[in-house]
């Protein structure tokens, strides 16, 4: 699926204030493989800051690769440990 820059922009922005604002005791690199899902699972649902607007048609991939910053193949590396 090719994402909108209007979705991908709600998806980097979710993720970041999600890694900025949730207390987790995880070190960066835990935190660049778990928040995505977290971005997925709200995506798809039309939680947080998507507001009813779901993204039904997506992947984990997409949400990895709509993030600046973060490298697709080593997250979906470490995902599959």
């Amino acid at each position: 699926m090719e994402l909108s820059s209007k979705e991908k922009k709600l998806i980097e922005d979710q993720y970041w204030e999600l890694y900025h604002t949730l207390n987790l005791q995880l070190t960066d690199e835990a935190k660049k493989v778990i928040l995505p899902q977290t971005v997925y699972g709200r995506a798809i649902e039309g939680h947080g800051i998507f507001k009813g607007q779901n993204i039904s048609d997506i992947h984990i991939s997409d949400i990895v690769s709509s993030i600046r910053g973060i490298n697709l193949e080593e997250v979906l590396a470490t995902r599959q440990k």
